[in-house]
């Protein structure tokens, strides 16, 4: 996140908050997976179940094996005014 609060700073932007977060995401289906990602585009960019089915075949292997996929969602949120 210091390389966006950074640039902004350069920008002439004074930082107000600046926060970040990192949580589990666990996924019980690969049909929630596909639809998450069909959804959330921009998170999965050109993703097709054509192009991505032997990945979604092994996704469905884990979810058999352990019960779920676990991945980590990252979030941030800078809130910047000009300064004049």
């Amino acid at each position: 996140m210091s390389n966006y609060t950074k640039k902004l700073k350069e920008l002439g932007f004074k930082i107000i908050t600046a926060e970040e977060i990192k949580y589990p995401v666990k996924v019980y289906d690969v049909g929630a997976l596909v639809f998450m990602a069909k959804v959330i585009e921009w998170e999965y960019p050109e993703f097709s179940v054509k192009t991505h089915k032997n990945k979604l075949l092994d996704c469905q292997k884990e979810i058999e094996e352990k019960g779920f996929l676990q991945a980590t969602g990252h979030r941030l949120i800078i809130v910047a005014k000009k300064d004049e």
